[in-house]
């Protein structure tokens, strides 16, 4: 075996409910049985599976027996299988007060992958956020640019069509380029509206932005085999409803209570997770039970079918 094996990586990739991560893990036991690699680091792609204390509302995918582990070589804890050289990082790694972004999953996938290949392990990209998939393998660094406080700040209490004038004047392109969904959102626009300015202070010869200069990996060009999961969109609609019902007699509900016991910014991402605006209205006697699962199940169908509109064009 080589000191370290070439840039190259795995990616299961699909819709929600088809199965990525029971694929993955068939992947990694066979790459270990045939001994082409030392190990396989599994790199979960879901922004809010992230969190700790969401695991039942978000599915987090850990095995049983799966133990948390630290390493000072890596960014955060994974878990680790108790027999096998296989760890899965990603998820449980956040406080729900954290902010989690692209920016962050970008910088933080780059590391295990770098100390996979680094220790001639496997690294393999488990999930459907195809977003998150086209910046990790992307040279583009603009997901890379530091949030700009004074702009959040200035940003706060303004609504979004401010916000739209705002950045209409900064950057009408990019204000051209958003659809209807984007420029209600004032997430999207107060980010648009960092880029911009940090874009406008910036010259032909300034520095790349912060945390470019980590590696010298150009990142389009890592071999990324793809395998695309899916599966009957009546199978994913029936397997959704299943597991909603699940997780909702499985813990769910307690975990949106200490959620909300937190008391975050309505405009925190967390709170819009699938299962939790649901779960708020069951908990302040809006609906039923069964109309909060039959709600929930339908937006994680919907989403699914984002997600797999998203990877036939791409």
């Amino acid at each position: 075996m080589n000191s370290k094996l070439p840039n190259h990586c795995l990616s299961i990739v699909g819709p929600t409910a088809t199965g990525k991560t029971r694929r993955a893990l068939e992947f990694a036991k066979d790459l270990l049985i045939v001994r082409r690699a030392a190990g396989v680091d599994l790199i979960s792609v879901d922004s809010r599976q992230v969190y700790q204390g969401f695991e039942v509302l978000t599915g987090a995918d850990v095995p049983d027996g799966w133990q948390q582990q630290n390493d000072s070589g890596l960014p955060r804890q994974f878990f680790k299988h108790p027999e096998k050289q296989i760890a899965l990082h990603g998820v449980s790694i956040c406080e729900l007060t954290e902010d989690w972004s692209l920016a962050h999953f970008v910088t933080f996938a780059r590391s295990v992958m770098q100390w996979s290949w680094a220790n001639q392990r496997q690294p393999i990209i488990v999930g459907g956020t195809g977003l998150y998939h086209k910046y990790l393998f992307s040279d583009d660094q603009t997901p890379m640019i530091p949030q700009d406080e004074a702009v959040r700040s200035s940003a706060e209490l303004m609504s979004a069509v401010k916000l739209q004038e705002w950045l209409g004047q900064l950057d009408p392109v990019k204000l051209e380029q958003m659809n209807q969904s984007d420029r209600a959102n004032s997430r999207r626009l107060i980010r648009a509206i960092e880029i911009a300015m940090w874009k406008a202070r910036q010259t032909a010869e300034s520095v790349a932005v912060v945390g470019s200069d980590e590696d010298d990996i150009k990142w389009s060009q890592v071999e990324n085999e793809v395998e695309l999961l899916t599966v009957p969109l009546a199978k994913i609609q029936s397997s959704i409803l299943q597991r909603v019902v699940e997780r909702f007699d499985g813990g769910a509900l307690q975990e949106v209570e200490r959620l909300l016991a937190l008391k975050l910014p309505s405009s925190t991402p967390v709170l819009t997770t699938l299962g939790v605006p649901e779960i708020t209205q069951y908990l302040e006697g809006k609906i039923s039970a069964t109309e909060c699962q039959q709600l929930w199940a339908l937006h994680e169908f919907q989403y699914a079918k984002r997600q797999l509109t998203w990877w036939n064009k791409n």
